[in-house]
């Protein structure tokens, strides 16, 4: 099967290609994402599970959500972590254009492993970097810095890890 996930407008949908063709489009997200679900990806473990991942625009948030069945239906999405920016950063190398906040994710399962992964980047986290507002924008000398971030869930998703920053 093939599967997709994007926004259109605010939501998130997704939807799965079987040798049927193209299936009807699901709406995932809900209440709990504010903003667009623009970012997102969509990874599958060996036991078929299915997991679609967005950042929100507006509330700053990164979320999961599930399908056990091949992308039939979808689990209530989970918060898998919080973000200091929303949508997108403006940076010294992209500032006119700004750089998005994608997510990138992984699953990965066994008899005794059930793990998901998300990356995404952000601003740092450090003092004065924490909100839209300490955004860097065109100053190069800035110590504000974006910065990968990265969480893991061991149960399949249904609980995740604190953040941690890749590399500073």
């Amino acid at each position: 099967q093939i599967y997709a996930i994007w926004h259109n407008g605010a939501p998130a949908y997704m939807n799965r290609r079987t040798t049927a063709g193209w299936g009807t489009a699901i709406q995932v997200s809900g209440a709990e994402s504010t903003g667009t679900a623009i970012g997102s990806d969509v990874k599958t473990n060996s036991a078929g599970d299915v997991f679609g991942f967005w950042p929100t625009t507006t509330n700053a948030r990164v979320f999961v959500t599930k399908s056990t069945n091949g992308g039939t239906s979808w689990g209530t999405p989970v918060q898998g972590a919080t973000t200091f920016d929303t949508f997108d950063i403006g940076c010294p190398a992209f500032n006119n254009r700004r750089a998005l906040i994608y997510i990138s994710g992984g699953a990965y399962r066994t008899g005794s492993k059930n793990l998901v992964y998300a990356a995404w980047n952000d601003l740092s986290g450090e003092a004065g970097c924490t909100a839209p507002a300490n955004e860097p924008g065109a100053n190069a000398a800035s110590t504000c810095k974006i910065r990968i971030w990265f969480n893991r869930s061991t149960d399949g998703g249904v609980t995740w890890e604190a953040k941690r920053m890749v590399n500073n």
